[in-house]
């Protein structure tokens, strides 16, 4: 069975882990705020930093992304 509660609490220390005090905001979106998600729902979260660079998205893996 699928946490979402242990799946948010981790991604919320990696990504504090990862960018310290640039982490300004994350929050859920989507069918999972709603409460619309179903077993193949996935998950959106918003994730606001002070700043993002290439460096970053390098170090993260994310080079491929499109913005």
């Amino acid at each position: 069975m699928f946490d979402l509660d242990k799946y948010l609490a981790d991604l919320i220390m990696n990504c504090r882990s990862a960018f310290g005090e640039r982490l300004l905001y994350m929050g859920l979106q989507g069918s999972w705020l709603r409460g619309e998600a179903h077993e193949n729902s996935d998950i959106d979260v918003m994730v606001i930093l002070d700043r993002f660079s290439v460096r970053d998205m390098d170090e993260h893996g994310m080079r491929h992304l499109r913005f």
